[in-house]
């Protein structure tokens, strides 16, 4: 009996924790101009990457990650450049996209930062999603966790990943926690003033408008008075967002909004179709490409947008009827015949998807979803040698595709090249967030390259990021 009771009061204990970790965002005045953060002590980085590494582990067996190539890229492009433009090693992050209902993003400490797909969607924009992100990376360069003695002495528990990600009693008990708890278990009111302020640097820094922290914010306050149900108090990393936004204007003013500021190309509204049918598959498409704000009512545009829900939810025969009718409408689209194309290939149509493929890379000879099929093509009728160079220029624009680098092994692997085989079969393990399995072909692939080579050495960085990053 005391047993189990000492073993109830360790993992309440331990749920504190995630309160810790999860990003709190209290508002203060922010300081105006912030400088380059002070070096980490060596103790705070070793203990960060310890924390990050056990958060990471379980997190892959507990939550469902967004593995679609088009979205994973976007964000890891941003966070990347923000990271860079900061001054500091893109490396020493990691930028994951998590399925769930809270509209949050957070990050734990050794540089781990998640987006939350609910919040990635409700943005008008890639900037606002820099925001955000450029927020979180502060967190972590400013080593706000490590400020706080009550956050390091939690860190010291080794079991403290199993009992936050874990679902069913635990979650509700973790609920209770957090709206009895005080907010000295958050980061501190200047800690998150402090991030906000240098997220603003950042995002200039990198190129990104600075107003994308304030206009994240106010789309997160907008969804928030209607669906902040759905939001634990434990994930709500933003309760004081009308204060917030109120000093980061006090702080902007008109000094950035007649400047010309980096914009990353893409369709936003692709992604945020990508990401709603991925949410909500048998969800009605006329409803949720209707309900895109700013999006353009044209019967072709609508037409392709309800082509890229079907797509992304499985639904191809759906999806090649929409296609069809875009292409019927605006037939010099390339990424309308490469998506119909890979659709009618998921459909076992092998030559009308070939020829489809043909009609894209005619208009673009780069488009990737063609270029993609054309390999799968000759792969499956024996030729494998023949598609490999279309794989390869598709991995050029498609650099976080798992299933693609699947395809290169595969192709590899029927002309004997075990070494690419290996290499391909880890990254597409690595990019398939299993890095046990990752880990195992890179040490097949280290054993038959030549050493000295660009390869050996881009093996060895794969090695050493698995086991020092755990992804």
């Amino acid at each position: 009996m005391l047993m189990k009771f000492l073993n109830q009061k360790f993992k309440l204990f331990l749920l504190f924790f995630l309160l810790l970790i999860l990003l709190g965002c209290s508002s203060s005045r922010p300081k105006p101009e912030p400088q380059k953060p002070p070096p980490v002590p060596q103790a705070s980085q070793s203990k960060g990457k310890t924390i990050g590494r056990n958060f990471i582990s379980e997190a892959l067996n507990q939550f469902q990650f967004v593995k679609d190539p088009e979205v994973t890229k976007l964000v890891q492009d941003i966070g990347r450049k923000i990271v860079q433009g900061e001054g500091s090693n893109p490396d020493n992050f990691r930028f994951l996209v998590v399925r769930g209902s809270p509209s949050n993003a957070f990050a734990v400490p050794g540089g781990y930062i998640f987006v939350f797909d609910s919040l990635l969607s409700k943005f008008k924009n890639p900037e606002e999603l820099a925001g955000v992100l450029a927020h979180e990376i502060a967190h972590v360069e400013r080593n706000h966790f490590f400020q706080d003695q009550s956050k390091i002495l939690a860190a010291n528990l080794a079991a403290i990943v199993a009992i936050l990600l874990s679902g069913g009693e635990p979650a509700v008990a973790a609920g209770g926690l957090a709206a009895a708890a005080d907010l000295q278990l958050r980061y501190s009111r200047e800690n998150e003033a402090e991030a906000d302020a240098y997220a603003v640097a950042y995002l200039q820094k990198a190129g990104f408008n600075p107003n994308a922290l304030k206009d994240s914010l106010q789309t997160i306050a907008f969804y928030d008075r209607f669906s902040s149900f759905d939001i634990p108090i434990y994930f709500s990393t933003h309760p004081s967002l009308t204060d917030r936004q109120g000093h980061l204007e006090l702080m902007l003013g008109k000094n950035f909004e007649q400047k010309e500021y980096f914009k990353y190309p893409v369709d936003w509204q692709r992604i945020q179709v990508s990401l709603m049918a991925g949410q909500r598959p048998i969800m009605e498409m006329t409803t949720l490409v209707g309900g895109l704000e700013g999006e353009k009512k044209d019967k072709e545009r609508e037409n392709y947008l309800k082509g890229v829900g079907f797509l992304k939810a499985g639904r191809c025969p759906e999806a090649v009827l929409e296609y069809q009718e875009a292409i019927n409408l605006q037939p010099n689209s390339a990424v309308y015949f490469g998506d119909m194309a890979y659709c009618l290939l998921q459909m076992q149509e092998v030559d009308r998807a070939k020829a489809t493929a043909d009609e894209a890379l005619k208009i673009d000879p780069k488009e990737p979803m063609a270029l993609i099929v054309r390999g799968n093509v000759l792969l499956h009728k024996g030729q494998a040698r023949l598609a490999i160079p279309f794989f390869k220029k598709a991995l050029e624009s498609r650099t976080t595709d798992h299933l693609l680098n699947l395809h290169l092994a595969q192709a590899y692997g029927k002309i004997g090249e075990k070494l690419l085989e290996a290499y391909h079969m880890g990254r597409f393990f690595r990019l398939d967030l299993k890095p046990r399995e990752a880990l195992s072909q890179f040490y097949q692939a280290q054993d038959l390259v030549i050493p000295g080579t660009d390869l050996s050495f881009k093996i060895k960085k794969e090695i050493s990021d698995l086991i020092n990053r755990g992804i």
